[in-house]
């Protein structure tokens, strides 16, 4: 009966176009047991009656009832509940056509589903074999499709539904973006599993428009998470295959795979950066946050095992590491979580929201960090805070938490899966993240000038040249105090137009080694804490000589490791009782002495 009334669709209006989509949705509650053949080729046939509805009127009905959503998402609904028990079922109408199979879990062997040319019958011919005559559009599952699929999962796979589409009135309607040289839509599920980390690419063949083969071509795919969750086309993890392409078709090969320069991507420009660069800048992210999640573990357990904790500094330092580890551990499962947002929405949403927490509280250390320089170099006398620690704390943490409460509280949904990954949705992205960061970069920045002043001010014709400190020292001062006080951020602001490839690059590559450069800067380049290593170091191998019974034969070396311990505590010695002589910017380049007339640091409570 549906069918029949929308047979005359092209004079229908808005209502009329949503309450059909509300009919739509009904019968398929309805039919959650399963569907027959006849009550899905109604309900196939309504939705392509209802593409011959006037545009204005569909453009309208979607941006007030999302009703061409609401019809591909019906659609898809479909071929789930759709019964195949007595081989393949293919249902066609001039627009749509939709194919379920049976898929054999454990031999499986591949599936090329190719969709003829010639004749409207017999569509979707499945078949393992991949040379289709008459084919120039198609899809291929590789044989490794099954293989991260947990046997438990495997067991309830019954059914490989495939849909193609001949017209893109669905799609244009909620996203006008869509290409004049449109190619049919070609889809594939195998029932309700999320398929990731395949070893082998999905293919998609796609047969060219014969009236633009001259323009340029992309691979795109529907993602719902877009738009606000309406579907958008996206290229991300898609690419066109540089080999097996013609004149009357391209094959595409995607995967999926993140960054970490998407999540300050300002001006949108990730979009735009071909496949190979993607995979290149997300080898970086990753390899770089494990690199820095290292380092900042080794930072962490080195400033606690030594009892370095006592200084205001080396907290502050603590704080910032625990952050930054946080951050990049969320920045990792986020873009694996990304992959069940679709059935676990709430995952993704709360690795979204601790993700934009520990950046947030990592963008606070910094920025308190700065203070302390500032306190330390720039204002050195007079100085007086109570409760330094506590107050600090307070910002450091209190303040990402209330951001984080205010944008929960707006809405929940600014949270989820954007651009393929766990993070904020774009209008709160720029008032809840990029603001913040605004701020924190212009403070530190202006400190950064005035900390870089005052070092080159030490370099003073009154200073002996003995004292006098080198410019390559100086150098390792400001890319020490760059790192320390997150200055790098700053490259996403500049990933625009022609250049958004080169800082992409420059700012996946400082940022996820940012942990690295720390523990470079403030553990491996100071003395006092390679005094320490060598010291606990030696004491463990003369622990394990003694452990083993040596005797005369090892006197030596005993003798050799004590003279060793000796040296190291001296050395720790020395530097305890010049504490105050040694300015926490200057140790962390390694400099030991401190100039005389800024002494005054001495006196500083904290």
């Amino acid at each position: 009966m549906l069918s029949n009334l929308t047979s005359r669709a092209d004079t229908f209006e808005e209502s009329d176009v949503s309450l059909s989509t509300d009919i739509v949705g009904n019968i398929l509650k309805s039919q959650e047991n399963g569907t027959e053949v006849p009550v899905a080729h109604g309900v196939l046939q309504t939705v392509d009656n209802l593409l011959s509805v006037d545009d204005d009127v569909f453009l309208a009905s979607q941006e007030n009832h999302n009703a061409a959503t609401r019809l591909l998402q019906s659609v898809e609904r479909l071929s789930l509940l759709i019964e195949s028990d007595n081989g393949p079922v293919t249902i066609e109408t001039l627009n749509i056509l939709l194919t379920v199979a049976e898929v054999n879990v454990t031999g499986f062997n591949g599936l090329h589903f190719p969709v003829s040319t010639s004749s409207q019958s017999n569509l979707f011919n499945v078949s393992s074999d991949s040379t289709t005559e008459d084919t120039r559009t198609s899809i291929e599952l590789p044989l490794s499709l099954f293989e991260n699929v947990d046997d438990s999962d495997k067991h309830h796979v019954e059914n490989a539904q495939f849909l193609a589409y001949r017209s893109n009135k669905l799609f244009k309607v909620v996203d006008n973006r869509t290409l004049p040289g449109f190619s049919p839509v070609i889809a594939a599920s195998i029932g309700d599993l999320t398929i990731i980390n395949l070893r082998e690419p999905l293919k998609i063949r796609l047969a060219k428009n014969a009236s633009y083969r001259n323009v340029n071509e992309s691979c795109v795919f529907w993602d719902y998470t877009l738009n606000g969750g309406s579907g958008a086309w996206s290229s991300e993890g898609c690419a066109i295959s540089l080999e097996e392409n013609d004149n009357n078709s391209v094959l595409c090969e995607c995967d999926h795979l993140t960054n970490f320069a998407l999540l300050v991507d300002i001006y949108n420009e990730g979009t735009n950066i071909d496949s190979t660069n993607k995979k290149a800048l997300s080898i970086i992210s990753y390899v770089g946050c494990m690199v820095s999640l290292i380092s900042l573990a080794l930072t962490l357990v080195t400033l606690i095992a030594f009892k370095k904790t006592k200084d205001k500094a080396t907290k502050i330092l603590l704080n910032l590491c625990f952050a930054l580890f946080m951050a990049m551990m969320m920045f990792i499962i986020g873009s694996f979580a990304d992959d069940f947002a679709s059935f676990l929405p709430a995952l993704c949403t709360t690795v979204a929201v601790l993700l934009h927490y520990f950046l947030l509280a990592v963008l606070a250390w910094m920025a308190l960090e700065a203070a302390l320089l500032y306190l330390l170099l720039v204002k050195v006398f007079k100085t007086y805070i109570r409760r330094f620690m506590l107050k600090f704390c307070l910002v450091g943490w209190g303040v990402p938490l209330v951001i984080v409460s205010i944008t929960l509280t707006i809405d929940l949904n600014n949270y989820g899966n954007n651009n393929s990954i766990c993070w904020l949705s774009r209008y709160p992205f720029y008032g809840a993240f990029l603001a913040p960061l605004c701020l924190v970069l212009i403070f530190n920045s202006i400190i950064y000038c005035l900390v870089i002043y005052q070092i080159c001010g030490l370099n003073s014709k009154a200073m002996t040249p003995n004292e006098r400190y080198s410019y390559l020292a100086q150098l390792r001062a400001a890319l020490g105090l760059m790192v320390l006080l997150g200055l790098t951020w700053v490259f996403a602001f500049f990933a625009v137009g022609q250049a958004s490839l080169l800082f992409n690059y420059l700012f996946a590559l400082f940022n996820s080694l940012q942990g690295l450069f720390i523990f470079v800067f403030h553990c491996a380049m100071k003395t006092e804490i390679k005094a320490g290593w060598k010291k606990t170091f030696c004491r463990c191998m003369v622990a394990s000589h003694r452990a083993a019974g040596d005797s005369g034969a090892s006197t030596n070396s005993l003798n050799a490791l004590n003279y060793e311990i000796n040296k190291a505590e001296e050395m720790e010695t020395k530097l305890v009782d010049e504490k105050f002589k040694w300015h926490p910017l200057l140790s962390m380049v390694g400099y030991s002495k401190f100039p005389e007339r800024t002494r005054g640091y001495t006196s500083l409570p904290f």
